[in-house]
């Protein structure tokens, strides 16, 4: 009962916040500024309108007489006409008035006409009284009728009456005057024009009703006795054509009782729809399902996905007859699917068809019959690869596709429409209401209808179990076989009951060759799971480029474990020209490794600084300067090199002769015969590499160091990469420090120009780590 209080507690809140958005219907009628008098002289005049005192006639004469006489009726009645006398109008309509003046023209005025119009109207009295905006007495014209005289006081308040408003003559009710026959049928019989002391009574409204839901114009309408919840629809402007009518509700607040009460309401029947209605009442039309009778459904990589009409004896060629017309580029003609309701419990059942045998072998049994309320699954392919030719406006020259990280070769533009669109009909996104339906239907005796599927296929994963399901079909389902399968033996895992109720797994080696002979073919059972698998080190697209100074350069394949000699030698060799101490052998690995590790630099100088300031012990590094050398780190992208020996490699030392991996770069470069001077020196450059020059000599030829040079700190790269620190004497450098061709001499600047100079140090050493040469020094001291 708590419970119940809780929700009817939360639907009462509701229902007011609905309260609050909807309004009474009529009640902005009358929304004026007030306006005590509306000037109505040009106003036409009907030919009932009954003279009396004050009012003006405008007559005419033309014939034997010509004048023209403006006449007032008198307090007695009378008009005073020149040459006929007094004549008693009051009391008359208009136009028998004027019928009357005519004739006594005719008659006493020999050969002259008369002409008769309305002048100034009278001005009567009225009151208004009870729930209007302004209440009072008015003066207004004698043409005033009940709605214009609401007008003029600005309308009813919110708790008058639009339905009861009384017009009382002589203490008597004269007409009762219902503004809703007059804005929903545009009966204004009952707007009557007023007299002069009538009293216009707006009492407060007896009652009102909410209408929502399905209706034309959901509102707060004001009924009357009698009326019934037809006549609300009636009000509320009849159902919309997504009205469900046979399940209206109404909630009816009784008196006298702690809870409302429901009713359900059917409009169609004549005894439900004449229910009476209740004040407070909540009058909600449903919306009607969308669930179709007659209808089969189709979703997926189709060019033309919705609803369709079913027939007796449709088949699936009959929706889908075209592979080009009706299928997208990407279909999976080999697997489609038919989910179809098999029982009042709306549980599902599937079938498994071909697509492509039932396109085109029309009438066969992959071509099936559908059933009202099929729901026909066309998915994309597992992996869609070099497809050209797409039929698109947009001139797509290539679509490539693949379900593992896969790209497409588009425009940029139109990248990520194609890849929705694609992503949208893969397995994995079709499937997922479809298992989860069938393993919230299982049930005692009747298992959950799926299997699953793993290893060298194109989509693995949970599939449904069809009729007459087996390893071909499952395979089927997962998109076909990778080419890395091993086609000898697959091994199908099926769970069983022991006596002891116990679950057990019970293995079969599988023989894919045989599956495809249908008679030989292994049944599938609910919950089984096959294992395809796949040769091992299957490697058929690894490869490495190999350019510079090679007899064949270009991508060679590689096989798993293959040696740098061995690449080598298949490419022919190195040519004469060839240089390999400086060969540049980049591997994707490691360029992932030293990007990553230059992260983790950036993040450990800035919390080495921020220690550093805690503790007070270097205030000369400016902030500023730390994010600059965190934001470069950040940046930084390793080049990947790796220190290899190409001679010792191809000479056959097996601890040189490394073993390659997939991405793998051999950049071979020409013979040099240069020495490179730069940093803290006076004149850099690149000299001829001599024999018998040290670096003593070299340093010399750029006119020696600079004195901001750090002569302790110098250090050789050489064209390998690698990095050599020489030992100095106190005049001069060891001849342990020996130069070879292509290296290159740097200097650095001393410690005591600049306060950071270990900072930068550091991404120096990380920089060479990475890059080697003059353009690695360049970026470093930069």
């Amino acid at each position: 009962y708590e419970l119940f209080q809780e929700a009817f507690a939360e639907f009462q809140q509701n229902q007011r916040e609905k309260d609050t958005a909807l309004k009474r219907y009529g009640l902005t009628l009358f929304d004026r500024e007030v306006s005590t008098f509306a000037p109505t002289d040009d106003a036409t005049v009907p030919g009932d309108y009954r003279l009396g005192a004050g009012d003006h006639l405008t007559i005419d004469l033309f014939g034997t007489e010509n004048n023209h006489y403006d006449l007032q009726v008198t307090r007695d009645g009378q008009i005073n006409i020149p040459k006929l006398g007094p004549i008693l109008v009051a009391g008359l309509t208009f136009e028998d008035a004027r019928e009357f003046i005519r004739s006594r023209v005719a008659e006493e005025l020999l050969g002259a006409q008369a002409s008769i119009s309305m002048g100034r109207l009278r001005a009567i009295n009225i009151f208004l009284a009870g729930e209007v905006a302004v209440p009072g007495a008015y003066s207004v014209s004698a043409l005033t009728t009940i709605s214009q005289a609401l007008f003029q006081v600005g309308g009813i308040s919110d708790i008058g009456s639009l339905r009861n408003i009384q017009v009382k003559r002589h203490g008597k009710v004269a007409q009762i005057f219902d503004t809703y026959s007059l804005l929903l049928q545009g009966d204004s019989s009952n707007d009557i024009r007023l007299r002069s002391g009538d009293v216009v009574f707006v009492p407060p409204y007896s009652g009102t009703v909410t209408v929502t839901g399905a209706v034309k114009r959901p509102m707060i309408y004001e009924y009357i006795q009698g009326e019934s919840i037809r006549d609300a629809i009636t009000m509320a402007g009849e159902l919309t054509p997504d009205a469900y009518p046979s399940g209206i509700s109404v909630v009816s607040k009784a008196l006298g009782k702690s809870l409302p009460e429901v009713k359900n309401i059917d409009l169609d029947l004549a005894t439900s729809s004449s229910y009476p209605l209740q004040d407070g009442d909540l009058i909600t039309v449903p919306i009607s399902t969308d669930n179709l009778k007659n209808a089969v459904t189709i979703e997926g990589a189709v060019v033309r996905p919705g609803i369709y009409g079913w027939v007796e004896g449709q088949r699936i060629s009959d929706l889908l007859n075209s592979v080009d017309g009706d299928l997208k580029i990407y279909a999976d003609l080999g697997y489609g699917l038919i989910v179809r309701q098999k029982n009042q419990r709306l549980d599902i059942e599937v079938l498994q068809v071909d697509l492509a045998a039932a396109i085109l072998n029309k009438g066969s049994l992959e071509d099936v019959l559908t059933r009202p309320r099929d729901k026909i699954l066309v998915f994309g392919l597992a992996k869609v690869t070099d497809l050209s030719s797409v039929d698109s406006e947009k001139a797509l020259d290539q679509i490539q596709i693949s379900s593992e990280g896969g790209t497409l070769d588009l425009e940029e533009e139109e990248l990520s429409d194609i890849e929705k669109e694609v992503a949208s009909v893969q397995r994995d996104v079709l499937l997922a209401p479809i298992i989860s339906k069938l393993q919230s239907q299982a049930r005692a005796g009747e298992p959950v209808k799926t299997a699953s599927i793993s290893g060298a296929v194109k989509s693995p994963g949970i599939f449904p179990v069809t009729t007459n399901f087996t390893v071909k079909k499952l395979i089927a389902a997962a998109g076909g076989l990778e080419d890395r399968v091993y086609m000898e033996s697959a091994e199908l895992r099926s769970l069983f009951a022991s006596p002891d109720n116990e679950i057990l797994s019970r293995y079969t080696e599988i023989d894919l060759l045989a599956e495809t002979d249908e008679r030989a073919a292994t049944k599938v059972q609910s919950r089984d799971h096959l294992h395809v698998r796949a040769v091992a080190r299957w490697n058929p697209d690894e490869s490495v480029v190999l350019s510079g100074e090679i007899r064949f350069p270009g991508t060679y394949r590689i096989q798993k474990g293959e040696s740098l000699s061995n690449v080598l030698k298949r490419a022919g060799g190195l040519t004469e020209d060839a240089f390999p101490i400086g060969t540049v052998f980049t591997r994707e690995s490691i360029a992932k490794m030293e990007t990553q590790r230059a992260r983790e630099f950036a993040q450990s100088i800035i919390r080495d600084f921020a220690a550093s300031q805690l503790t007070k012990e270097d205030k000369d590094i400016d902030i500023n300067e730390v994010n600059s050398v965190a934001e470069k780190l950040d940046e930084f992208t390793g080049s990947g090199r790796l220190l290899v020996d190409i001679e010792a490699a191809i000479s056959g030392d097996q601890l040189a002769d490394i073993r390659l991996e997939d991405g793998d770069n051999i950049i071979i470069p020409q013979r040099v015969s240069t020495v490179t001077v730069v940093g803290e020196i006076r004149r850099p450059g690149t000299h001829s590499y001599q024999k018998d020059l040290d670096l003593n000599d070299y340093i010399g030829l750029s006119a020696g160091m600079t004195a901001r040079a750090d002569n302790k700190e110098l250090y050789i790269v050489r064209a390998d990469g690698s990095v050599l620190r020489p030992e100095s004497s106190w005049v001069r450098y060891t001849a342990e420090a020996s130069l070879r061709p292509g290296d290159t001499i740097v200097v650095p600047i001393d410690s005591d120009y600049t306060n950071n100079i270990k900072l930068w140090r550091e991404i120096t050493q990380i920089v060479f780590n990475s890059t080697s040469g003059l353009a690695a020094i360049a970026a470093a001291t930069r």
